[in-house]
């Protein structure tokens, strides 16, 4: 599902870099946009990319790769979806160790 940004502020790489306390070059976020960083084990960038728009799938549409009924379990019990107005971001999250940050740098 198309996830709306339109209330999320942008922000300075700055900001971005102190605030979600991300391991990134001031460089790879310089450009305005938006971006998504998606956040591995131990809380390490793995890939860093700018973004038109977010998608962020339901727990329905996740399922519909996986029709394991412990798949279902485990992403009710993992799946995470949160818009932060306060700091200016969405984070969200399947699994125990990897999660998804949208922000956009001004």
């Amino acid at each position: 599902m198309s996830f709306p940004m339109n209330d999320i502020e942008a922000v300075t790489p700055e900001f971005a870099i102190n605030e979600f306390n991300i391991l990134v070059s001031k460089d790879d976020i310089s450009k305005p946009g938006m971006y998504h960083l998606f956040i591995g084990s131990r809380n390490q960038v793995e890939d860093i990319e700018m973004v038109e728009s977010v998608e962020i799938p339901t727990i329905d549409e996740l399922c519909k790769e996986n029709d394991d009924p412990e798949w279902r379990e485990y992403l009710e019990e993992f799946y995470f979806l949160e818009k932060d107005l306060a700091k200016n971001c969405v984070t969200f999250a399947y699994t125990e160790e990897e999660c998804d940050l949208y922000f956009k740098i001004k």
